[in-house]
């Protein structure tokens, strides 16, 4: 019995430690009168696969993958109000995308792989501790990998292979179930939908 009695001492003297409070999984923000409070969810460290549908490549829709990892920079944001809270991160990654474009005439139809590594900013808005919506800013590089049919006229340069570099607006959505985060992006080339881990 006393075993027991102290057990639950222990235990109950570590719950209310405030060492251990501000490294609980709940992201906590400082409030102007110094008080420490919970601001729900974070997208920090969250990995994101995505399955992407293009639509801005020289008026071509195409389906590919892409992925990305964010990481935190502003943790408590611009906002500091009691109803929302808001984080500026970085979002990193790289998609692939492939489109099969008509046209070849008799030569037949030609496609595009593209590889696009890209960096941006992303501003996130929680509403709720789940709900969250965002604002970001692409910096990319793409990559173009051009395949022609094999009876394709080698002076039009069959294999060709070029690059651009480009920036991306785009507004996004996520929900929050437990450490897993769904996603919908729209940017002004490419949809995304797809799920992120957060660990």
């Amino acid at each position: 019995m006393r075993k027991t009695s102290l057990l639950f001492a222990v235990a109950a003297a570590l719950a209310s430690s405030p060492a251990l409070a501000q490294t609980s999984s709940s992201p906590r923000v400082t409030t102007s009168d110094g008080t420490m409070v919970s601001r729900g969810e974070t997208m920090d460290n969250t990995i994101s696969i995505f399955g992407l549908l293009g639509y801005g490549y020289y008026s071509q829709t195409g389906l590919g993958l892409g992925v990305r990892y964010q990481k935190e920079i502003v943790p408590q944001g611009l906002i500091h109000g009691a109803s929302i809270h808001d984080e500026i991160g970085l979002e990193g990654g790289l998609d692939w995308t492939h489109y099969s474009f008509g046209g070849g005439g008799e030569f037949g139809d030609f496609s595009v792989n593209t590889f696009t590594p890209v960096i941006g900013a992303v501003w996130n808005f929680w509403l709720t501790p789940q709900i969250a919506v965002y604002p970001k800013l692409d910096l990319g590089y793409r990559f173009a990998r051009v395949s022609y049919p094999s009876n394709f006229p080698s002076d039009f340069g069959s294999g060709n292979s070029y690059s651009e570099l480009f920036l991306q607006g785009a507004v996004g959505g996520v929900y929050k179930i437990a450490n897993l985060a769904l996603r919908a992006e729209l940017g002004s080339s490419t949809l995304r939908l797809g799920v992120g881990f957060n660990f």
